[in-house]
């Protein structure tokens, strides 16, 4: 291995390519005379040397051969073989790396003996799988769910190959891509079989169907049953931001689960309608013919669960819902017992690994779909559509807009299109059409919404080799390939929510990544651009929920676990900024009871005073001080049970609440109503996650809008916690997004920082 380098020849190096060549004495001046061709040619010697002194500076870098691709091409795994770069960079590549620490990497050592048997065997047990996938099949479930020896695996797939050959036995698959609509009627669908190769790893947690792409290029998480993309490798805050302002963003969305309900008539359907959404009455008509989709509230047994989609069409009965996987089993258990499938004709099928989505955000959203997508529709859909496509303000597009048509392979066409080109039409009209006519295909709907249907769609579903032979005969494949889609605006995010075929996401999403306006997104990227917008995201914003709530606790305990692991020297002390209060999260059960507790107090203002403590004759404390409030917060034991819950007007409970009725029983306290807010903060500061929010003392109030105050007031003056903050992009300052007790009247609030003694003034309104 060669020595290192010098660090003094090095840092030579480095002052030699950045200096400047210039004359010390200036021979055109002269005598008070300036001669003018020696001042230019004086000049123009010193511009050459700074060129110079660039093109230096640029190349003494530490660049190498392996790092000059652009940031967008740059790949988590990237390869170090010098076979995979350009012929006249290979010798330089060569010689970096012979100059580096590492040096060459090693050859890899030839397997040998049983190592080198089970890797042949293992290669010819993929050989048979993708044979069997040609034959239109999938390896029998033994193959994944037993456990089989090496020979075993191979002697059966052998025995399934010659019952395929011999046409013993039918096909499974109508292709050879090993596409196949994957349901459960009634019941859970099994678990999508995937790849053999990759069997294993989707054994507990499902991959989306652009998991491979997303691999290379984001850092995935195990959450929910699935592999999610949480983020992408390279740095993206700020070019997220511009994209969702400017451009579009795309995510995978699939891991969102949809079911399909089936009634007998539309009168049950708008009876269970009554019974899962906040549309106690009668049902919209914009919703009940399928002109608008729901996106609001779902409801189980009259309490609130989360947000969901719904799209339904009386014409044919059928009923979409689509909710977050967390809600996914509780919620298919609790509609199937409402349609009592068992008696009725109600059906309930089960497609989480039968639909899949895109989400869309950005100005450009349908103008880039528009580019990919090319419609089989009626007239109608087809002018609104490509008028739509020219709209780049999505605000003033209905909330629930929905278009339903088939399109082809977007696969056949080798390049993104434009949009064809038409007179400038006039947006208000079109704005009035897509609030009054229907742009939804019914035929295509009901293909979308029937698992034999959507089965035949995979019909003859082209390879990547197949679909490149045929752009060798023509620069157009004429086939008549086709499938259907669903778009429809969402009303939580404002997004754009594509719904189609499971295994026709990923030739619609690596024809999108064609598109140069494109930028992809995970889950990071979807909580930044709602919390820029002031939109809350389900769960991490929703701690009155059970996922919330839980999604909260897992935080607290990992941020705990983390700051346990640290050097005494490098532990904040917390006790002496939070007290009693969890520093690692939002301490909602410290909240209610503190708040219950104030309430039991017949003074207005307790005392601040260090004093003993007072008991009745039932030798129960007697609350005068704020250390009375903080002692019989201790004394009260915790429990596993959600303290807090959204406020509603029409609970009794939340009316005395809001009447400050005293409590009769201070043993238990009932959950507190809270409201979800957006806060901005006022002047120069941050928000972090988990701050806390305090109401402003009266005494103190002055000083605080003024800004000449900023002590941290009292743990009685706290109202509430911050779910998620940070600067925001948008704004130009900190904001934050969090909940607060509900008869909290004042518009402005303290925020304080975990760990911080400082309070900062903050506006906050409902989210």
């Amino acid at each position: 291995m060669p020595p290192k380098p010098n660090i003094s020849n090095k840092k030579a190096k480095l002052y030699n390519s950045r200096a400047i060549r210039a004359e010390l004495t200036d021979p055109s001046f002269n005598e008070g005379k300036l001669s003018v061709p020696d001042f230019l040619s004086s000049r123009n010697f010193e511009i050459k040397s700074f060129e110079l002194s660039q093109l230096n500076s640029k190349y003494a870098s530490s660049t190498r051969c392996f790092q000059s691709l652009p940031r967008t091409l740059r790949r988590r795994t990237a390869s170090h073989n010098v076979k995979r770069i350009p012929k006249r960079l290979r010798n330089r590549a060569l010689r970096e790396m012979q100059n580096s620490i590492n040096g060459l990497p090693p050859k890899k050592k030839h397997l040998r003996g049983r190592e080198l048997y089970r890797l042949k065997m293992s290669r010819r047990l993929l050989k048979l799988a993708s044979r069997i996938k040609s034959l239109k099949s999938i390896p029998t479930e033994d193959i994944q769910n037993k456990p089989l020896k090496l020979r075993q695996k191979l002697k059966i797939l052998d025995e399934q190959i010659k019952m395929l050959s011999k046409n013993t036995v039918q096909p499974k698959l109508n292709n050879k891509m090993g596409s196949y609509d994957n349901s459960g009627i009634n019941t859970f669908a099994p678990k999508p079989k995937g790849n053999l190769k990759y069997a294993k790893r989707q054994k507990d947690f499902v991959w989306v169907p652009t998991h491979v792409w997303h691999a290379k290029r984001f850092h995935m998480i195990k959450k929910w049953g699935y592999q999610i993309p949480l983020e992408p490798t390279q740095k993206c805050f700020k070019s997220t931001n511009r994209a969702s302002r400017n451009e579009t963003i795309i995510y995978d969305t699939s891991y969102y689960d949809c079911l399909i309900i089936e009634t007998i008539n539309s009168e049950e359907a708008q009876i269970l309608l009554n019974k899962i959404t906040k549309l106690k009455s009668t049902i919209p008509k914009n919703i009940s013919n399928g002109l608008k989709s729901y996106d609001d509230w779902l409801f189980m047994n009259g309490k609130r669960i989360g947000k969901g989609l719904i799209y339904f069409v009386e014409d044919i009965n059928k009923m979409l819902i689509r909710v977050h996987p967390s809600l996914y089993e509780e919620f298919f258990g609790y509609i199937k017992s409402l349609l009592n499938v068992s008696e009725t004709g109600n059906k309930i099928f089960d497609c989480r690994y039968s639909l899949g989505s895109i989400e869309l955000n950005g100005p450009k959203s349908i103008n880039s779909l528009s580019k990919i997508l090319h419609l089989n529709a009626s007239d109608l859909i087809t002018k609104n559509w490509f008028e739509l496509a020219k709209l780049n303000d999505p605000n003033s597009v209905p909330n629930g807009t929905t278009f339903c048509f088939n399109t082809k392979d977007p696969r056949f066409f080798k390049s993104p299109t434009n949009v064809p080109y038409t007179e400038v039409a006039n947006f208000n009209d079109l704005i009035v059409r897509l609030s009054q006519e229907r742009t939804v295909d019914i035929n295509s709907l009901d293909i979308l919404l029937d698992n034999g249907k959507r089965n035949n769609t995979y019909c003859d579903q082209l390879s990547t080799k197949e679909i490149s032979r045929e752009f060798q005969k023509d620069k157009i494949i004429q086939k008549n390939h086709e499938f259907p889609i669903l778009i429809t605006k969402l009303k939580s995010s404002s997004n754009w929510i594509l719904i189609c075929p499971w295994y026709w996401i990923l030739p619609i999403w690596l024809k999108l990544n064609q598109i140069h306006h494109i930028s992809t997104g995970g889950i990071k990227q979807l909580h930044q651009i709602n919390f820029e917008h002031g939109k809350a995201l389900y769960p991490v914003d929703f701690q009155f929920l059970k996922e919330g709530f839980l999604e909260n606790k897992f935080k607290s305990q990992i941020a705990e676990v983390q700051y346990s692991k640290k050097p005494k020297s490098k532990r904040p002390k917390y006790e002496l900024s939070e007290g009693i209060i969890n520093p690692f999260g939002c301490d909602w059960s410290f909240l209610q009871k503190m708040i219950f507790a104030s309430s039991l107090s017949a003074k207005n203002t307790l005392s601040t005073r260090n004093q003993f403590g007072n008991f009745d004759e039932n030798l129960i404390r007697t609350v005068e001080s704020v250390n009375d409030v903080i002692a019989l917060v201790r004394q009260c034991k915790s429990n596993d049970q959600i303290p807090i819950e959204l406020f509603d007007k029409h609970n009794l409970q939340h009316k005395k609440f809001m009447n400050k009725s005293l409590l009769e029983d201070i043993t238990e306290f009932p959950k507190l109503p809270v409201l979800q807010v957006n806060l901005e903060i006022q002047g120069k500061g941050t928000i972090q996650d988990n701050a806390r929010i305090y109401k402003i003392p009266s005494e103190a109030r002055g000083q605080y809008l003024n800004g000449t105050f900023d002590q941290c007031p009292l743990p009685t003056e706290l109202i509430g916690f911050v779910t998620s903050g940070s600067y925001n992009l948008n704004l130009g300052h900190a904001s934050g997004i969090g909940c607060i007790v509900a008869d909290h009247d004042d518009e402005f609030a303290l925020v304080r920082n975990v760990g911080s003694s400082l309070a900062k003034l903050a506006k906050w309104s409902t989210v």
